[in-house]
């Protein structure tokens, strides 16, 4: 990249595109869930509440838990990033030639901002973009 005269800048998706998180959200949520629901819930049941915010999901299968369920998830999710998040090949060897070209970059999710900047930091995005 010879210059980032001609990009105005560059929007990237978080999960899916820069790494594959989903698992690690239905691992995690899976983890905080089983004290509240009383049972290990299953992909399908996760998933079918997925879609939106970590947060929402959480309110939408545990509404009398959420603050508790909440803390669990963002433990689970922190502790368990390595095993189940990287980012994907070439990534950040992208996103530091975006940055040596002075090319802004920003990220897009529907994650909740708390696990989005957890994933950013873990997967080591975070100083990359501004």
């Amino acid at each position: 990249m010879s210059s980032g005269k001609f990009l105005r800048g560059v929007i990237f998706d978080l999960d899916g595109t820069l790494a594959d998180t989903l698992p690690l959200c239905v691992v995690a949520l899976r983890a905080a869930l089983f004290p509240i629901a009383g049972r290990t819930l299953s992909d399908e049941e996760i998933m079918a509440a997925f879609g939106q915010s970590e947060e929402r999901t959480i309110r939408a299968l545990a509404p009398n838990g959420f603050e508790d369920c909440l803390k669990e998830f963002l433990k689970h999710y922190e502790s368990m990033h390595d095993a189940y998040a990287v980012p994907f090949e070439g990534i950040a060897a992208l996103l530091d030639e975006l940055r040596s070209a002075r090319v802004p970059v920003a990220v897009v999710t529907g994650k909740g901002s708390r696990s989005a900047a957890l994933s950013l930091k873990v997967l080591g995005l975070g100083n990359t973009l501004r």
